[in-house]
């Protein structure tokens, strides 16, 4: 078993804006369901939006950002779960990442919305 406290992430206006825009394009949606599912949006988001297994048995642990957040942090855990660190990632590196051969890759966006892969050369800490 692992135990790591992280501090919630609350669930912002601008959260529930990119939620509604969402469901608003597509036919069929009344604002009546609309404002029905969002009234069942937590006030905090889950303690992590994804979790991968890397090709040594390391576990890393996506924290949730907040809307708009300009980077990402990982929790690493060594394969016996102990808690190793934090990586911070400088751009929102959208699920699912990968981390392999001492690389860890994933998607982003740019301001015009295009999808492209960032990748950093990551050095896991001893235990």
């Amino acid at each position: 078993v692992t135990t790591n406290v992280a501090s919630s992430v609350r669930v912002t206006d601008e959260d529930r804006k990119v939620i509604r825009s969402r469901f608003v394009s597509r036919p069929g949606w009344s604002s009546e369901h609309i404002n029905r599912l969002l009234s069942r949006v937590p006030d905090a988001k889950p303690p992590f939006s994804g979790i991968v297994v890397d090709d040594e048995g390391y576990v890393w642990v996506e924290r949730p950002s907040p809307a708009g957040a300009a980077g990402t942090a990982i929790d690493v855990f060594s394969p016996l779960g102990i808690y190793l660190g934090q990586v911070e990632v400088d751009v929102a590196c959208r699920p699912p990442f990968t981390v392999r051969y001492g690389i860890l890759a994933g998607l982003t966006r740019d301001d015009l919305n295009v999808q492209y892969l960032v990748a950093y050369r990551v050095r896991v800490p001893s235990e």
